[in-house]
């Protein structure tokens, strides 16, 4: 009977995580478990950023620039349980995290050969995992050290692991991502071993914006586990104002049929979201998940960050998730107040999120500048957005500016600029819709 339980609690743990049942333990670790990447079949190792750097890729802590915490809960069939409370923080390339795994189950009776119950039994799985990671440039680099605890009734196992990771952003929203989990061992309570579920994944995955007003995140990963077949996994989120739509998808031989889709959706205010994913396990039953993500100050400014000496706001960036702008020596100058920025002084606020207005490239003693037009109240600051292409994939360029112009050098090739209003209050960090669209154009 106890044998029976196991398998059919292995089982769950092994199918939420896409993957046959193999001969490594510590199973529950490889089902997607923070919400938003599970909408999306868990394929997160290429634009991992944050916290989820702690379950996909350790390389995404160095995209921290401040606290973020959250809290995650998937539900089963048959009252099982598995819940994830983390913390993270970062500064300036740099950022660490602590991540605490419990997956529970109810008292199973427990018969004697004649059927007679004898008493009860329950399975409890914990992790620890601790995170840091660093950036130079496009490069990322980052580390996970977990301790693990798995017990059914009085068969324990414990053990040591680790994950390491690699990011690399290519241009324009495009990143790569290397991951290598579950470094380790485990010990059982009789004497013998069991190894971790050693999986290798790679991911290539890019994010930007489509047109004034949505943004679209794509990832593709392969996952090779060291007890099961090949996986193939993909995802989508479709990002509008505030609400996102997620879809995912996964492939493998070992796979069996029993899960195909993946579908969730997030909503977020300021700089709190919360996401819901759902998943149908046929046989198993449906799987959903609830979580509430809290990003203190955003994300850490792109690592290809034009150099500024002193009007970048010390208020909080905006909460995203972008890769590296492009690398361009048109932005290198200090950007600088103008006048219409002082004169917004004392005028009256406007609608909420107001997008700047009147953003265009002048010439001044020879040299190009950008400027715009002040959007009025307190508590604002702005952030540019460039792509290469007219329209499509505009990325964030370094941190928030305070003024309204900005001195650059002449480009090389075209580029495509927009800029945004970012309205600062308790409630977090409030991006306004892009202005219109400048072209900034090699100098014949």
């Amino acid at each position: 009977m106890r044998m029976l339980v196991r398998l059919f609690l292995g089982l769950i743990a092994s199918a939420s995580a896409h993957a046959a049942v193999g001969t490594s333990g510590e199973t529950f670790l490889q089902i997607p478990l923070l919400a938003r990447p599970a909408a999306m079949a868990g394929a997160d190792t290429a634009l991992a950023t944050g916290v989820e750097g702690l379950e996909y890729n350790p390389a995404g802590l160095s995209d921290l620039d401040n606290w973020e915490l959250a809290a995650d809960q998937v539900s089963y069939a048959e009252g099982i349980n598995l819940e994830e409370l983390v913390a993270g923080w970062g500064q300036a390339g740099f950022g660490g995290g602590l991540s605490l795994i419990s997956l529970s189950t109810p008292q199973v009776p427990e018969t004697d050969a004649n059927g007679d119950q004898i008493g009860t039994f329950g399975m409890e799985d914990l992790a620890l995992t601790g995170g840091g990671a660093r950036a130079w440039g496009p490069l990322s680099v980052g580390v996970n050290l977990r301790v693990v605890s798995l017990s059914l009734d009085n068969y324990v196992q414990r053990g040591a692991e680790a994950d390491v990771g690699l990011g690399y952003a290519v241009w324009d929203g495009l990143r790569l991502g290397l991951d290598v989990q579950h470094l380790g061992t485990l010990s059982a309570s009789d004497g013998s071993s069991d190894p971790p579920p050693l999986t290798v994944r790679g991911g290539v995955g890019w994010q930007g914006k489509l047109g004034p007003v949505f943004t679209l995140a794509a990832d593709g990963d392969v996952a090779a586990p060291n007890d099961s077949s090949v996986e193939f996994l993909g995802g989508l989120e479709l990002g509008w104002r505030m609400l996102y739509l997620r879809l995912g998808g996964e492939q493998s031989q070992d796979w069996d049929n029993r899960q195909t889709v993946t579908v969730g959706a997030g909503f977020k205010l300021g700089d709190v979201r919360l996401d819901y994913a759902f998943s149908d396990l046929a046989g198993i039953g449906a799987t959903q998940r609830i979580g509430l993500d809290w990003r203190i100050g955003g994300a850490r400014k792109p690592a290809a960050t034009p150099t500024s000496t002193s009007t970048s706001t010390s208020t909080p960036t905006r909460s995203a998730t972008a890769t590296p702008s492009p690398e361009s020596p048109a932005f290198t100058a200090t950007p600088t107040p103008s006048p219409e920025a002082e004169a917004s002084a004392g005028t009256p606020t406007p609608e909420p999120n107001a997008p700047p207005t009147g953003l265009r490239l002048i010439r001044a003693d020879g040299r190009p500048a950008l400027v715009w037009n002040a959007v009025p109240g307190a508590g604002v600051s702005y952030q540019l957005l460039v792509s290469r292409t007219s329209g499509f994939g505009y990325v964030p360029l370094g941190g928030p500016l305070t003024g309204t112009r900005l001195a650059i050098a002449d480009v090389a090739q075209p580029l495509y600029v927009v800029v945004e209003a970012i309205r600062h209050s308790w409630l977090g960090s409030h991006p306004s819709s892009p202005s219109n669209e400048v072209e900034v154009a090699p100098r014949p």
